[in-house]
């Protein structure tokens, strides 16, 4: 059967408990996926261009994961280049990634690949562009065959990406628009399904979902872009969308947790969640609540997560609360207000995703620490990979230090007075740094991963009381 069609397997498994004079049925979700073993690190590694080099749509997508999944163990690996391509990432696949025994690793190439600058209104009719173009798309696709079959045959499991967007719709913008980009694009990600289906390997399909909600937002605004101002780098909101595009297609888990709850009965049943300490009463009830995973916390995504459904979809922490008396009823969670409801509202569920609980703020605290790490592994510790696998190569033959920054200074001065000089020269600059910190920097990614750990594995109870609200 193909991979992408393997429905997620959930197992449940049923624990009746009496407490409190409540009958309990808590249902608790193994962390059961294709591409989660429960007996062992899963390893993920994202390979491709600038946009995976800045780390932000895998680094959402690892939130996802520790927090959806607090009890399975994970690494991940940023393997990402800024310029790369996908016949240039062949000559560093094995040093840079597979050496390091990934489980799964992602594959997103095509921006850099089509050449940008063979398009734009002038050249779509140039015959000599033309054939260039052409060419890039046919090595593309030769190269992204090779990738694959080299990544299947390392054992790993392959998730192969169609490109992201390129913004060639909006006027308005500061980078010159190379029209005809992000029909190669499209191109692109054909040969992408086809090589999936070749392969039988996962797909995520970042294309037709962005180019769509792009379309949808320029109906009303047609100089708004889910891509930035230079045209091709996703800025947050593309990311994150990038993130939801892999949560979903691949069909890991939707529940957080849920939570249904009979006053009149005195009856629970909780799935992914431990209920105690429950008390009713004539005015409402109160209990402790501790879920068995975590919401994304989408305080900092409330638009584009509204805009995509991503709460609703992807994002379920449910509660039921039935047979209240009717009328309004506050909820509070840990004595922090969260909104008032009526009981009919209550009666048929609310997504507590959709509010700012506390749930939600020990979520932040891991995506505060998971943030530190890609400014850290994006910011510093990937620029060595860019000189050394993409830049300056050479570098790599050097006998010694010296003799490395030689190279490296001779290869910058070839490139003095270009327009992106001061680019390299920064990164040049950053790499000399980088090199004499990288240990330290090492042990700091080390500490940052004990703290997550500690935190997504000792996730608190919670005290919840719904209480007639009297106005």
């Amino acid at each position: 059967m193909n991979k992408i069609l393997r429905l997620t397997t959930i197992v449940i498994f049923f624990i009746i408990i009496n407490a409190c004079g409540a009958k309990h049925q808590q249902k608790e979700r193994e962390n059961k996926h294709s591409l989660i073993n429960t007996e062992q690190p899963n390893t993920y590694a994202f390979l491709g261009n600038s946009i995976t080099h800045d780390g932000r749509y895998h680094s959402y997508f690892e939130l996802f994961l520790l927090t959806r999944y607090p009890d399975v163990d994970f690494e991940f690996i940023n393997a990402g280049v800024a310029g790369d391509q996908a016949g240039i990432a062949l000559g560093r696949l094995q040093d840079d990634l597979l050496v390091q025994n990934p489980d799964v690793v992602t594959v997103m190439f095509g921006m850099n690949d089509i050449g940008r600058n063979l398009y734009g209104r002038e050249n779509l009719e140039v015959d000599s562009m033309i054939r260039k173009q052409q060419q890039n798309l046919s090595n593309y696709a030769t190269n992204l065959d090779s990738l694959t079959r080299i990544i299947l045959n390392s054992g790993a499991e392959l998730v192969l990406f169609t490109p992201s967007i390129y913004e060639q719709n909006a006027k308005n913008l500061a980078a010159p628009n190379m029209y005809g980009c992000n029909d190669a694009l499209k191109e692109c990600a054909l040969m992408v399904k086809e090589s999936q289906k070749e392969h039988d390997t996962y797909l995520v399909d970042h294309f037709s979902v962005m180019d769509s909600l792009n379309t949808l937002l320029q109906k009303n605004n047609p100089d708004t872009t889910i891509v930035g101002p230079d045209r091709v780098h996703p800025q947050d909101a593309g990311h994150f969308i990038m993130a939801y595009n892999i949560i979903r297609q691949l069909e890991y888990s939707p529940i957080v947790a849920s939570t249904e709850i009979n006053a009149a009965e005195k009856q629970i049943n909780a799935l992914n969640a431990k209920i105690d300490n429950i008390h009713f009463d004539a005015d409402g009830l109160d209990f402790t609540y501790t879920p068995g995973s975590l919401p994304f916390p989408t305080t900092e995504f409330q638009d584009v997560a509204e805009f995509i459904g991503f709460n609703k979809n992807m994002n379920k922490e449910l509660l039921k609360i039935q047979e209240l008396s009717p009328g309004n009823y506050i909820l509070t969670i840990d004595s922090e207000p969260i909104a008032v409801f009526k009981s009919q509202t209550l009666k048929e569920g609310i997504n507590l995703s959709d509010y700012v609980t506390p749930q939600q703020a020990y979520a932040g605290k891991i995506a505060t620490l998971i943030e530190h790490k890609r400014e850290i592994i994006s910011g510093k510790m990937r620029n060595v990979a860019f000189i050394e696998y993409f830049y300056a190569p050479e570098v790599m033959s050097a006998k010694d230090s010296i003799e490395a920054l030689k190279i490296i200074d001779n290869r910058l001065a070839k490139d003095e007075g270009k327009s992106y000089y001061g680019y390299l020269e920064s990164q040049v600059n950053l790499y000399k740094e980088v090199k004499k910190e990288l240990p330290e920097l090492k042990h700091r990614i080390d500490s940052l991963n004990q703290e997550i750990n500690q935190l997504r594995r000792n996730i608190p109870e919670y005290k919840f009381v719904v209480k007639e609200y009297l106005n």
